[in-house]
């Protein structure tokens, strides 16, 4: 008789200001993460299927940062970018979170976030992993922000005061 695994998901999504190929450019400029995202405080590695990537998370809540190597499953320009995480062996622990963009205009598209995690450690785990993955809704805030901040039109130069000539 096997042992029984759980499965959960999550789905986030963001309304993103800036075109699907604009918001992929973001995206995948992994070292880039941590200017203009609160999440990410490192990030580095290849947009190749199975190159392993090194993130370092703020803690939640607070708690100290963690390191993650997840591995790149899926790229597909410019619209979807999928990883997987282990704790241990797929049987205990395995988290695919992917990234997918969505046109809903010329300069307008939604960062949809999904989370599908299975194993044996998932259901007494879920209290910890749960807040791990919905603190990702920050990433998807900040990458609307800067987007939002890139295709802003400059601002004008500031006027003299009146008879300052």
């Amino acid at each position: 008789m096997g042992t029984p695994s759980a499965s959960r998901r999550i789905e986030l999504s963001q309304a993103l200001p800036a075109s699907s190929a604009d918001a992929w450019a973001t995206l995948t400029d992994l070292e880039g993460w941590p200017r203009w995202g609160r999440l990410v405080t490192a990030a580095q590695g290849e947009l190749i299927p199975g190159a392993v990537w090194r993130m370092t998370l703020r803690g939640v809540g607070g708690g100290p940062p963690r390191t993650m190597r997840p591995t790149l499953l899926r790229v597909e320009a410019p619209s979807v970018l999928e990883f997987e995480t282990r704790i241990g062996a797929a049987w205990v622990a395995r988290m695919t979170h992917a990234f997918a963009l969505e046109a809903t205009g010329p300069d307008s598209c939604v960062l949809r976030q999904s989370f599908a995690i299975t194993g044996l450690l998932v259901a007494p785990l879920w209290r910890w992993l749960e807040p791990g993955m919905r603190q990702f809704d920050a990433l998807g805030q900040d990458l609307a922000r800067a987007l939002a901040e890139a295709t802003a039109p400059p601002s004008s130069p500031p006027r003299a005061p009146a008879g300052a000539e």
